[in-house]
């Protein structure tokens, strides 16, 4: 079964330091990725940002870190990828100090772990710019990956410490904990999830079974792993209790220049009749996140 989590990924986690004072968003996942983002655009787009006109657009640098293709599509798959990286960061202050800490995190997944240096490039650059709408400047202070190993300290890159772990080592190390077929699970960032044509309003069991094997069918998708095991197994896990909150999050999207509410759940439930095998994947979903807006911190959860 540990087949189906060949998957590789690098998580590194950042460390920023703010030159000056200043407000900024709560929510500030989407600033760190539109900073990234327009940083790496600055240094590569050579064509007027016009992604669809452009000839280049299978091999741009920005597309392949952003958008990655699935090595293979499945059916339900509409639109572009972008399993290709998450952002993390729960640090929801809106005023910094000169010389304030600022702490995320970037999980890269298969070959987009290759683009590293490009990423550290650009958020070297957005420093120099500015977070946020304010422009507060900042310097990258260090960098580290999943095992505490310095990947960037004090303005030097160790290349070597960009070496990528398997979803496998992750899950081993979360499994060693004593297995209960009743489990607590804590969202601290909303889950998005639509299930059977509407968008849950309240934990479900089934809905968390498929959001999970669908996260992991992906992330082996993009590996281009063929897999069997997607929706073998039985949905009989169930939601016995629930501590559910509403959260609705508003971000500034520049694509299409204006702002965009996104809604989800937050909260903690505990799940029964939670069967031994399915326990690998509950932990895989743990790093790869579940649900819709996964790019921007959606989904994160913890098995508690």
């Amino acid at each position: 079964m540990l087949e189906d989590f060949k998957v590789r990924f690098l998580k590194l986690n950042f460390r920023i330091k703010f030159m000056e004072s200043g407000e900024l968003p709560q929510y500030k996942v989407s600033a760190i990725r539109g900073g990234i983002g327009e940083m790496l655009l600055r240094q590569n787009c050579i064509y007027e940002r016009d992604c669809e006109a452009c000839s280049f657009k299978d091999e741009c640098l920005v597309q392949r870190i952003y958008y990655h293709p699935l090595k293979i599509v499945p059916e339900f798959v509409k639109d572009k990828s972008n399993m290709g990286y998450l952002y993390e960061c729960r640090d929801f202050r809106t005023n910094i100090q000169k010389s304030d800490i600022l702490r995320f995190s970037m999980l890269l997944l298969g070959d987009v772990i290759v683009h590293a240096p490009h990423i550290l490039n650009a958020i070297q650059k957005f420093g120099e710019i500015g977070f946020g709408k304010n422009k507060i400047k900042f310097i990258l202070d260090k960098v580290e990956n999943n095992g505490r190993e310095a990947v960037f300290d004090k303005n030097v890159i160790n290349n070597r410490m960009f070496a990528p772990q398997s979803l496998n080592d992750y899950i081993n190390s979360r499994l060693s904990r004593n297995y209960a077929k009743k489990i607590q699970v804590c969202f601290m960032t909303p889950w998005t999830q639509k299930y059977k044509g509407k968008f849950i309003k309240q934990f479900d069991g089934d809905a968390f079974v498929e959001s999970v094997y669908r996260r992991v069918y992906l992330a082996n998708c993009m590996e281009g792993n063929e897999i069997s095991s997607y929706y073998n197994m039985s949905k009989n896990i169930e939601v016995s209790d629930q501590e559910v909150k509403h959260r609705e999050i508003s971000r500034f999207s520049s694509t299409h220049n204006c702002k965009i509410d996104l809604k989800g759940l937050i909260g903690k439930f505990t799940l029964s009749n939670v069967p031994k095998e399915f326990m690998p994947y509950i932990y895989a979903g743990e790093l790869l996140h579940i649900g819709k807006n996964t790019s921007m911190g959606f989904g994160q959860y913890k098995v508690i």
